[in-house]
């Protein structure tokens, strides 16, 4: 605590930027880390609190293989710059980190002005064994997957198909969805 309290009072002081969902009722809301489409919110949404208290982290991970083979995983698309990528998970990234300890993009992207959108073509491709390795030692997946660098996209599904989005971890609504970038928008203190 006293430390925690040192670091409030002596910490540097910096600004990061802060990624900014709008839902197709045109409420906004921010998140600090990563919006995740597809995939990864089928998982957050079918981990449940009970599931997540005995097994912690695990429980991200038995539930995401349960997921990959369970659910189909309709395209979506990706536009930004009058380009349209089409893949079956997409995370829209602010941060190096996700998840915990996974990298999925480059360091120094809270402070870049840009989201880094990773695209996975195939949810299978997890579990390739380049990709699946990297993902346990902890390289980030723009390594193996397309990515790009955006102030701003929007992601839309196939007509009737319901694809869920995560934001920092919690469930927030279905695509369509535009995702912008708000630079320095935060002051935090390291």
């Amino acid at each position: 605590m006293e430390r925690a309290c040192q670091r409030i009072l002596n910490g540097e002081r910096t600004r990061i930027d802060v990624g900014v969902a709008t839902n197709r009722e045109g409420v906004e809301r921010r998140f600090a880390c990563m919006a995740g489409v597809g995939f990864d919110a089928h998982v957050v949404s079918a981990v449940t609190p009970r599931l997540k208290n005995y097994l912690g982290t695990l429980a991200f991970a038995l539930t995401a293989f349960r997921v990959l083979f369970g659910k189909e995983f309709p395209p979506v698309r990706v536009v930004h710059d009058n380009t349209t990528h089409v893949a079956r998970f997409a995370i829209v990234a602010n941060a190096h980190h996700y998840g915990g300890d996974f990298k999925v993009s480059r360091p120094g992207l809270l402070t870049c002005g840009e989201l880094e959108t990773i695209l996975v073509e195939r949810v299978s491709t997890l579990l390739r064994p380049d990709v699946f390795a990297g993902i346990l030692a902890r390289r980030p997946l723009d390594r193996s997957m397309p990515s790009f660098f955006a102030k701003e996209l929007r992601a839309t599904a196939p007509d009737g198909a319901e694809v869920p989005v995560q934001l920092d971890g919690e469930l927030w609504g279905h695509l369509p969805m535009s995702f912008r970038i708000e630079p320095a928008a935060l002051e935090v203190i390291r």
